[in-house]
């Protein structure tokens, strides 16, 4: 099942919802653009019904920007990593993580409600775990 539609049009924001479901999972994602000063960013929240067993769901954000290094945030501070460095490419973040082109014009920060693990596999993109289910029991996300 894969459907995707328009939930909210206005002049101040667009919203657009895509649901789906693989091997027993469901998503339902929503992307909302608004206008103006705020539609700076793009805010993406997700519900996951989690059933997919002994696997990870990670959202992967392509970008233009490109750097060796990503800024990742715990909670005592910041931290930087290169891209895929071996055993170390998974890192822990809290809030967020950076990514600004190595001539520091531009770049993206994702933005998180939750403790999870982010990933930098590749010079322009970031990857972020959105779900983690070792011994494959129901975990559902929201």
């Amino acid at each position: 099942m894969h459907e995707i539609k328009i939930v909210e049009q206005g002049p101040a924001r667009v919203a657009a919802q895509v649901s789906r479901q693989t091997n027993g999972s469901q998503f339902v994602q929503t992307i909302r653009l608004s206008a103006g000063e705020a539609g700076k960013r793009v805010e993406w929240s997700n519900v996951v019904d989690w059933n997919t067993r002994e696997s990870n769901l990670k959202a992967t954000f392509p970008l233009a920007a490109s750097n060796s290094v990503a800024t990742y945030n715990w909670d005592i501070g910041t931290i930087d990593r290169p891209t895929a460095e071996p055993k170390k490419f998974e890192v822990p973040s809290h809030q967020w993580v950076n990514l600004t082109d190595a001539g520091g014009e531009f770049g993206a920060t994702i933005l998180t409600d939750c403790k999870n693990a982010s990933d930098k596999r590749e010079q322009a993109g970031l990857f972020a775990v959105v779900q983690h289910n070792d011994a494959g029991e129901k975990v559902p996300y929201a």
